[in-house]
């Protein structure tokens, strides 16, 4: 195993392998390039350096709030429906951050982290952005402002629309072939536009 590190220039090496006799000889090896720096630069591209502290950042807030919010509202049945939606998608939006900075933790180490914890975290994340979508639905049709759900049906089918239509949104620029996935993309589709109608 050689490693060469903090090089000022370009390295050029020579490797020569030979086989005394008649024995074959097989030679293998790894090349890995990583960037110059610290741990939070070493593993990822030029695009994506200051992600690590980012999200380390991002998560250290999320779970400050989440305890805060938990400690104010220990009995969930006093609160209204909206504000319990709200502190469910909070913690959401917390798991899911969470996840991120654990997968990006183990990449800034071998350069690949957990691609399963990265899906459940778009998952989470995904179920988070469609609770508090059906919070911004309950707020403009002033339900949770001064009078009760009416229609039940009407309710649970446009919100049943508006999960199948999120959840095409979300799955459509993961299965394209493009480089760039994201759910910005997904908007362009016949998803996000009745998303967005609704």
């Amino acid at each position: 195993s050689l490693k060469l590190l903090d090089f000022p220039g370009d390295v050029d090496m020579v490797v020569w392998a030979t086989a005394c006799g008649r024995a074959s000889t097989h030679l293998s090896y790894v090349l890995e390039f990583v960037n110059p720096g610290s741990y939070f630069s070493q593993q990822f591209a030029c695009s994506d350096q200051g992600l690590l502290p980012l999200y380390l950042c991002v998560c250290l807030v999320y779970w400050a709030l989440a305890c805060r919010i938990g400690t104010q509202f220990r009995d969930a049945s006093s609160m209204p429906a909206t504000q319990r939606v709200v502190l469910v998608a909070l913690v959401l939006v917390t798991a899911a951050v969470s996840f991120n900075t654990i997968h990006l933790a183990l990449y800034g180490v071998d350069g690949e982290g957990i691609v399963a914890m990265q899906w459940i975290a778009l998952v989470v994340d995904s179920a988070a952005q469609l609770l508090l979508l059906f919070v911004a639905l309950a707020c403009c049709m002033a339900w949770t402002l001064a009078r009760p759900i009416e229609r039940g049906l009407q309710v649970k089918v446009l919100m049943g629309v508006m999960t199948v239509a999120y959840v095409i949104l979300v799955v459509v620029p993961l299965t394209t072939d493009t480089d760039e996935k994201s759910l910005i993309d997904g908007y362009h589709t016949g998803a996000g536009a009745l998303l967005m109608a609704l």
